[in-house]
């Protein structure tokens, strides 16, 4: 519950000004706005200043949930990012995190999933 509880309040930190906090610590996430989610969640572009992991995560009124996979990525900018999680998606959005080598999330975006 805990973990839980953290990574909402982080979450909300970063949505509340993903661009700002992003941009300072030269960690970012870019994507289309909108995707269907079959089974996979593509991340145009991921820039990190460390090693680290993209993680998508549920995201249902408001509330971020369950992480629903994960792939690690190096420091620097990378392409065409290919989170899988295993599933459909279709009763809610998701969200990308960047956690860095810590694990501390340093960026996040939300993902409109198309229905």
């Amino acid at each position: 519950m805990k973990t839980s509880f953290t990574l909402a309040a982080a979450l909300v930190a970063t949505l509340a000004a993903p661009v700002a906090f992003a941009a300072g610590a030269g960690n970012a996430i870019s994507l289309k706005t909108q995707q269907q989610v079959y089974s996979t969640v593509l991340l145009d572009t991921v820039s990190a200043s460390t090693d680290g992991t993209v993680a998508i995560v549920d995201y249902r009124n408001g509330v971020a949930g369950e992480t629903l996979g994960s792939v690690p990525v190096n420091a620097g900018t990378s392409t065409d990012v290919k989170v899988s999680v295993g599933r459909l998606v279709n009763n809610g959005d998701v969200i990308a995190v960047l956690y860095n080598e810590f694990g501390d999330i340093v960026a996040s975006k939300k993902v409109d999933v198309e229905r």
